[in-house]
């Protein structure tokens, strides 16, 4: 399941839980802040990262939320894509 939750309007920040597909993700966005307790996961992010060069993918700390939104909110140079 996915749920939206409140962001900016140029941050789209979701909450996933169950199984995430691949048709649930439609390849629009340039960051991923993945928050997450499972060590797993952070390590599948860090193999998906290198996978998809148009998106930066990295992993957070349940408790380092606010730093993950704050990191996924920064705006991208345009120069480097």
């Amino acid at each position: 399941m996915i749920e939206i939750l409140d962001s900016p309007p140029h941050v789209g920040a979701y909450r996933v839980t169950g199984q995430f597909k691949g048709e649930d993700y439609d390849g629009r966005f340039a960051r991923a802040a993945i928050i997450t307790d499972k060590r797993w996961l952070a390590a599948v992010t860090g193999v998906v990262d290198r996978l998809m060069p148009r998106a930066e993918m990295r992993t957070f700390a349940l408790a380092e939320r606010l730093i993950a939104l704050a990191w996924a909110m920064e705006k991208l140079d345009p120069s480097l894509g």
